[in-house]
């Protein structure tokens, strides 16, 4: 069983690699590590959103936030509801001003869902990807 599998019975951390797919041709694709805080109902963790139009992009994020379960009483099933707000690292900016915003609803394996990501590009304008697959990666 994955270690995500059991962030339920277990109230400690959990690692768990995401890649994240829009449909859409252009869009970047983007990976996240993220350390689950059952306990605490907290995530850190990486975003590396890497783009292609003329050259390759990579936006590098150190994101932080929480999640919540929430219950759909009518499907009988649960989800979890994960929101993080990410940061430039301290090697690349003193100003502490997000650079992404991580909005996840993953299923309550934890091992897919779907993404809704804001991010600012190199040039400073921000992009959204909506109603992207996310799913989780094998672990290395």
């Amino acid at each position: 069983m994955h270690t995500a599998t059991k962030a339920k019975k277990n109230p400690g951390l959990f690692v768990a690699n995401y890649e994240v797919r829009s449909n859409k041709k252009n869009d970047p694709k983007i990976y996240l590590c993220l350390t689950f805080y059952i306990g605490r109902e907290t995530v850190i963790g990486n975003a590396d959103i890497n783009r292609r139009n003329k050259t390759f992009v990579s936006i590098p994020s150190y994101l932080k936030g929480d999640f919540t379960y929430i219950s759909l009483l009518n499907y009988n099933k649960t989800q979890v509801l994960v929101t993080a707000d990410g940061f430039l690292t301290p090697d690349q900016s003193t100003f502490l001003s997000p650079n992404t915003k991580v909005r996840l609803l993953l299923d309550e394996n934890w091992e897919k869902g779907t993404a809704s990501i804001k991010f600012q590009d190199s040039d400073g304008s921000w992009q959204k990807i909506e109603n992207a697959t996310i799913q989780l990666v094998a672990d290395e």
